[in-house]
């Protein structure tokens, strides 16, 4: 185990001398704005402004809150390539898996 001592350290820091072990420093770069953008992809979406392709996504809520009928008619609309409303919707596949998962807390009645 190494011991530092402080003072050591110290002396160091503010002589400007590299300890030993010490990783190279890290420079913050600053980028231009072309630079930046420069490897930007704008996102492939299924429905236009909704869904993205290669995402997976999940839908939660309560109980009768029609979720599955949300589902469903998003499915439908993909798998026909239906505009759903103003938006545009591509054709493709679609694998809707339905799947529930009951939680309990250890309570009874209202909690």
């Amino acid at each position: 185990m190494t011991i530092f001592d402080p003072e050591q350290l110290a002396a160091q820091a503010l002589s400007g001398a590299k300890a030993v072990g010490d990783p190279a420093p890290v420079r913050a770069q600053l980028l231009n704005s072309a630079d930046f953008v420069a490897g930007f992809v704008p996102p492939d979406y299924l429905i236009a402004g909704i869904l993205q392709r290669r995402f997976l996504y999940s839908i939660t809520g309560r109980t009768g809150g029609g979720k599955t009928a949300v589902c469903l008619r998003i499915a439908a609309h993909v798998a026909e390539g239906i505009p759903l409303g103003s938006a545009a919707v591509s054709k493709g596949r679609v694998l809707y898996l339905a799947a529930r998962i009951q939680m309990t807390f250890g309570c009874d009645g209202l909690c």
